[in-house]
């Protein structure tokens, strides 16, 4: 039996919604403090350092890591198709918007930063969320994208799975001393 974790029409809903209001919020975030005390990037290196492409990788490979122990727990527990694909849509789009404050430093914690001081990605988030949530719970868009609801037990995988976005980066900066 050949699964697809997830449909088209939900890879398309998750690239609209995560790559929409999320890094438009980002872009009116300050510069770090001390930026102009910080030594001169090397002129080899280019726009992307090599480090955050390998941030971006890391956190990549860990959101497929998530989608793969939920399916896999999923799998185990017999779930619909139905119920598989909505664990694993939302599992992304959730590990996604825990990314985004990632991305407000690259030096700072978000919680030396402050967790609401960029109101404009507060709220990017937040419409994201009920973006989501409309699609998981309106008839119309279940109809659609093939959702169906989620218990709040299923909620609490999903949230602590995808918190790990968040979590693992806080530690990577914390322990490279730049927390």
């Amino acid at each position: 039996m050949q699964i697809l974790p997830l449909i088209a029409v939900q890879i398309l809903w998750i690239n609209l919604i995560t790559d929409g209001l999320p890094p438009m919020a980002l872009s009116v975030e300050p510069p770090d403090n001390g930026i102009m005390r910080q030594k001169p990037r090397n002129v080899e290196e280019g726009l992307i350092t090599s480090r955050e492409i390998s941030a971006s990788l890391g956190i990549g490979g860990l959101i497929a890591l998530q989608a793969l122990l939920v399916l896999n727990w999923a799998l185990d527990r017999n779930f619909s198709i139905e119920k598989l694909q909505t664990l694993i849509f939302t599992l992304v789009v959730f590990s996604e918007m825990f990314n985004a404050f990632n991305w407000r430093s690259d030096r700072y914690s978000i919680f030396s930063l402050g967790l609401f001081t960029n109101k404009p990605l507060v709220y990017a988030v937040l419409t994201t969320v009920i973006l989501q949530l409309v699609v998981i719970y309106v008839p119309f868009f279940q109809t659609a994208f093939r959702t169906v609801p989620l218990s709040l037990f299923e909620w609490g995988v999903i949230l602590s799975l995808a918190s790990t976005t968040l979590i693992s980066m806080e530690l990577i900066k914390y322990f490279s001393g730049r927390s």
